[in-house]
């Protein structure tokens, strides 16, 4: 497999490219509100999973740092100081805050701050509807952070309705020295990925489809630190063996489906053109080793994840096959 991009950045610290310090934990973050990605925040209904009295009503576009602390991802015994101003346009008795990592790594849901309980958690009191709040809390990280980072909002039922809430700026995030954060960051201009698919799965198994057989799988973990963004070259290899013979084309492109993208969306192009022949028909054996390589610019930039796709034609006589990693 190979070295991870941030390895690389980390090398050319270590050969002195650069005269700080490399960054050490524990250390203290502030992160305002206004560098969440929005200015206003929208709550929905919760009810099917939040807690009666305290968090059926939930934010539906939290405040998002995940971009500004990826090079330097908090960790268990940080704090994170948490700063902004927020208006909201109605009463809230309890507002209970708390910061989660909702990324496919972390089950898509884990508080990374310590509680000792449910009633333990953070909240902001009495709100009034057009009033502002200043918001200044310190969190302790318990788990590391491994791609999200969310300020988590919730209030409950008692309140009344659904609400908007705008945010205000009280001062600068920091999420550690700049100068070391520059060469810890993604390398500029365009990068190149090489996946070998025997590194991701030792066994390709496609499912029918309504008129192909296909088979879809990521990749995520194999691109290091750094996902693959628009202009990026990706190179897919691949040398196995198939349980039965494929006698049309298996045809690959690259897309994301995670929950940022609405669980789908190409990364190569929108038309029928985004799919390259991964094997020629009739080039694919039972039991006979094959290997294949293509190679993909990509259209569009990757948010959470990347993954494979790929098909072949339900012909007279077809079946899904499983392709085995060969040494």
């Amino acid at each position: 497999m190979k070295k991870t991009l941030l390895a690389s950045a980390l090398a050319l610290v270590v050969c002195g490219m650069m005269s700080a310090a490399e960054i050490t934990h524990p250390m203290e973050y502030t992160l305002d509100l206004a560098d969440g990605g929005t200015t206003e925040f929208k709550f929905v209904d919760n009810s099917q999973y939040g807690t009666k009295g305290r968090s059926t009503r939930q934010d539906n576009n939290p405040p998002d740092w995940s971009s500004l602390v990826k090079p330097n991802k908090p960790k268990a015994g940080d704090t994170v100081h948490v700063t902004g101003k927020l208006t909201f346009d109605m009463d809230i008795d309890h507002l209970y805050v708390n910061l989660v990592d909702n990324s496919p790594a972390a089950n898509y849901w884990t508080r990374v701050t310590e509680q000792k309980d449910e009633k333990d958690e953070l909240s902001i009191d009495n709100i009034k509807a057009g009033v502002p709040v200043d918001v200044d809390i310190t969190f302790t990280i318990k788990t590391d952070v491994k791609s999200k980072l969310i300020f988590n909002m919730a209030y409950g039922e008692q309140n009344g309705g659904l609400t908007n809430c705008k945010v205000e700026r009280v001062t600068k995030s920091f999420v550690g020295d700049p100068e070391i954060l520059a060469a810890l960051g993604r390398p500029k201009g365009q990068q190149t990925y090489k996946i070998d698919l025997g590194d991701v799965s030792k066994l390709i198994t496609f499912e029918r489809g309504n008129d192909a057989f296909q088979a879809i799988f990521s990749f995520t973990k194999e691109c290091g630190e750094w996902l693959p963004q628009k202009g990026d070259k990706v190179i897919i290899t691949y040398k196995g063996t198939s349980n039965i013979d494929i006698n049309e084309p298996i045809l690959i492109t690259l897309v994301e489906n995670t929950a940022a993208v609405g669980w789908w969306k190409d990364l190569i192009s929108d038309s029928e053109d985004k799919f390259q022949e991964f094997t020629k028909a009739d080039t694919v054996k039972a039991g006979k080793k094959f290997k294949t390589k293509v190679e993909f610019t990509l259209k569009e930039s990757c948010k959470e994840g990347i993954s494979v796709q790929m098909y072949y034609k339900d012909y007279d006589g077809a079946s899904p096959a499983m392709l085995k990693f060969a040494k």
